[in-house]
């Protein structure tokens, strides 16, 4: 029920925003509108009605958070009726969505069901009479299970004139598009990120949600691009089911892998006898277009090939999927030399403990990372799936479970990828916040990945925020760097982890976002075996500002050093390098700016 032309809104990380009365429209009668909280939307598709809809552009775009208020301010004391408006679009039975609502604090709505109250595709209005004693109407949402969500909010007063009505369609011009932060594509949906570097660029290989989308129905594929993994670029259909002779539907999770100047994209499909095979399809380029082979792989069977090759030249194909073909372990098949074809039969994989999907091969240290979806496989994680991963020191195994490295995420499914740039680790994964929880909605977001001391890998923080870009009024930690020349991380008493620099490594921070605030300040937490200074440098190498390590002591022990540096302020490109005295090096564990007029250092 979705258009290709909707908006994503963005994050609001519980400030209030205001949105001007010419913004929202007459009917709020000059009082301007706030939201506090996370709140994002979907638009309707122009054709869609709702049954009894007292006005049916109520329900044009839905409004929906986990928890969120929105504050209609400047109403006179009195005694007044709210009018909520909703639908349940999504979700085709009861007990999905369950949310309470709270006005001016006191709980109004307990547990609502929409869909338990008039069923799917029915307006449901909400009433309840308010006395107000401020002058401040504030409507809460908070939900339950999934999202809680509205489409208007009328205001009405003792003679049942409306002084204020609040649309979720209008809410959107408080908003911008976002460019940078999770999800990565928020123009169209997307899942199953399978993630590489070719030429010092990174590309990302998803399945493609259909924005009116029933099912697990993908019938094309999108290629995205980035050189700063912030700013990501379409490059448009790669392929399409139409263009590949022995395919029928269903074209699911992709793979890319690059050999002797050939680009060789694998990708599962229905058959047109209604089996599920795996193909290939070849360009000179990593952003396609690609040419399909006219039959799918010979031996080949159900779904998720990820293709891994290996540092001495060997390719091998991981693949497979619980609920396609009652596959109860993935397979593992070595590639020929054209890449197109299986050398020997498939073999089954073992100790892939809690395995259901979407297999991915990583080697990081000289060991291989299995990685997969549980599915409702694993006893912790039985409602969504999670990942899991298992190692080796063959990359076909046997492998030994180690743990999960992602746990639930909105929707039920999750599919993931690991790749190294520049220094830095990163996982890719889907979840489904642009479409408020639908499953077959899903968008590909990045968090870093970072590998505890014993080679375990340590669990993903999914965050809003993502990667490629950072927050300069926040702390930093060092350890989520955009690239490093020569410093290694490592893991830190004081949690988490830190990074260890010997003389002239380098931390490389990219599109460091301090907004409208100038900052002259930095402070550093390292540990006191450095001697030493570390230089705060512009991306284009200028010095802004220079610290002065001189502890000596033995033993990690850690220590804040702060100073002075030149005025900063906008988006700036930020360089740490060390220059270590006596063979000391410095351990890093986060950094931070401030503004010393303004700022209290702790």
């Amino acid at each position: 029920m979705l258009r290709k032309e909707f908006i994503l809104f963005v994050l609001l990380f519980s400030l209030l925003y205001p949105v001007h009365a010419d913004e929202i429209g007459p009917a709020t009668c000059g009082k301007p509108i706030m939201v506090k909280g996370e709140i994002s939307h979907y638009k309707n598709a122009d054709a869609y009605k709702v049954s009894n809809a007292t006005d049916n552009s109520f329900y044009s775009e839905e409004v929906y958070g986990s928890d969120f208020t929105v504050t209609i301010p400047s109403i006179p004391k009195g005694n007044y009726k709210v009018e909520i408006y909703m639908a349940e679009s999504f979700h085709s039975s009861q007990s999905q969505r369950i949310f309470n609502i709270y006005q001016n604090g006191l709980l109004i709505a307990d547990k609502l069901d929409i869909y338990a109250k008039v069923g799917k595709d029915t307006e449901y209005r909400f009433t309840h009479s308010v006395q107000l004693k401020n002058p401040n109407l504030e409507i809460r949402f908070k939900g339950i299970k999934d999202m809680a969500k509205f489409n208007a909010i009328k205001v009405l007063n003792e003679n049942d004139s409306v002084i204020a009505c609040v649309k979720a369609s209008e809410l959107s011009k408080m908003m911008k598009e976002p460019d940078t932060g999770n999800p990565i594509v928020w123009k169209m949906f997307t899942a199953d990120p399978s993630a590489h570097v070719f030429n010092d660029k990174m590309y990302v290989y998803p399945s493609h949600d259909l924005t009116n989308a029933q099912g697990f129905n993908m019938r094309d594929y999108h290629v995205f691009s980035s050189s700063d993994m912030k700013t990501w670029k379409d490059n448009g259909v790669v392929l399409d089911v139409d263009n590949v002779p022995w395919a029928k539907e269903y074209m699911w999770a992709p793979d890319c892998a690059y050999k002797n100047g050939t680009y060789y994209f694998y990708f599962p499909a229905k058959s047109k006898n209604d089996e599920f095979k795996i193909g290939v399809a070849t360009s000179t380029s990593p952003t396609g277009p690609f040419l399909a082979e006219p039959e799918p792989i010979k031996g080949s069977f159900s779904v998720d090939p990820a293709v891994f090759i290996d540092t001495d030249g060997k390719a091998y194909m991981y693949f497979g999927g619980e609920g396609m073909g009652g596959q109860t372990t993935p397979w593992v098949a070595k590639l020929d030399s054209t890449m197109k074809q299986f050398d020997g039969a498939p073999q089954r994989i073992s100790g892939a403990k809690y395995w259901f999907e979407a297999c991915w091969m990583s080697k990081f240290r000289n060991t291989y990372y299995l990685s997969y979806s549980t599915g409702s496989n694993h006893p912790d994680f039985p409602e969504r799936s999670a990942i899991a991963y298992a190692t080796a020191d063959n990359p076909m195994g046997p492998f030994k479970y180690r743990g999960v490295v992602n746990g639930y995420v909105s929707g039920w499914t999750n599919h993931q990828s690991m790749v190294e740039f520049k220094g830095q680790t990163y996982f890719f994964y889907h979840n489904a916040d642009l479409s408020g929880g639908n499953t077959v909605k899903r968008s590909i977001c990045a968090d870093y990945l970072h590998i505890n001391d014993d080679g375990s890998l340590c669990q993903i923080i999914q965050t809003k925020q993502g990667v490629g870009a950072y927050n300069g009024l926040a702390r930093i930690e060092a350890e989520n760097y955009h690239e490093t020349i020569g410093a290694q991380k490592k893991q830190c008493s004081e949690g988490g982890f830190s990074v260890f620099f010997d003389t002239n490594d380098t931390l490389v921070f990219n599109n460091v976002e301090f907004k409208d605030k100038v900052m002259n300040g930095i402070q550093l937490r390292v540990a006191n075996t450095a001697k030493g200074v570390v230089e705060i440098l512009s991306g284009e190498g200028k010095k802004i500002g220079m610290l002065k390590i001189d502890n000596a002591a033995s033993g990690e022990i850690w220590k804040t050093y702060k100073g002075n540096i030149k005025p900063i302020s906008g988006t700036k490109n930020i360089r740490l390098v060390y220059k270590g005295l006596n063979s000391k090096k410095l351990n890093l564990n986060w950094f931070e700016f401030y503004d010393s007029a303004a700022t209290s250092i702790r």
